[in-house]
């Protein structure tokens, strides 16, 4: 199921196309027991409807639930609760505050602007596996507003995919092409890549 790729590292000098924040690559070993097929199995099986075992927040006035779906997926793949990960949290069910307990826990994370990542679409194509998260956030940095779990990839079209619960349920959904979901951002808003473990 998991692509059979290296990883290319490339170092950038990403000038106006990328946010000027370096990627920021913890020990090779972090969460080297996350299980990638299985929270891919739980994002396939959850992505259209919201689990009953946990609370769902999908309403415009709970604010979504594409990060409490993301982090669910996350837990099914192996990964223990720590500090306040956990459900109903902020950090388990906020996009801003997922973002800043995973950053430093993830194996790699790498901030872009939109028209970064789609100028260097092979990179964020090669960083990404099944399993990985991408959110996104506004220009100036101050705010993470959606969540998204990468579920699969085609590398003969160099496509990945992408599951999302949203703020209503026509608009969870899995097998979202993220190269063309970029499109629909505005080039100058901000777009994250978690790696949670290296490689797959």
């Amino acid at each position: 199921m998991l692509k059979s790729k290296k990883k290319i590292v490339v170092t950038l000098i990403m000038g106006m196309l990328c946010l000027t924040t370096s990627s920021i690559t913890a020990f090779a070993d972090s969460n080297s027991n996350y299980d990638r097929d299985s929270a891919v199995s739980y994002a396939h099986k959850w992505a259209s409807k919201p689990n009953p075992n946990y609370k769902n927040y999908i309403s415009e006035g709970e604010g979504g639930d594409c990060t409490n779906f993301v982090s669910q997926c996350v837990k099914a793949g192996g990964i223990s609760y720590f500090r306040d990960w956990k459900p109903d949290n902020g950090p388990w069910i906020l996009a801003n505050q997922f973002r800043d307990r995973w950053k430093s826990k993830c194996y790699d994370y790498t901030p872009y602007t939109i028209s970064g990542a789609k100028g260097f679409w092979m990179d964020v194509y090669n960083s990404l596996w099944p399993g990985d998260v991408v959110q996104y956030g506004n220009a100036s940095r101050t705010d993470t507003s959606h969540s998204q779990i990468v579920t699969g990839y085609d590398s003969d079209t160099h496509t990945t995919y992408v599951a999302q619960h949203s703020t209503k349920l026509s608009a969870c959904k899995d097998y979202v092409d993220l190269e063309g979901y970029l499109s629909t951002r505005d080039d100058d808003s901000a777009f994250y890549t978690i790696q949670i473990k290296n490689g797959n």
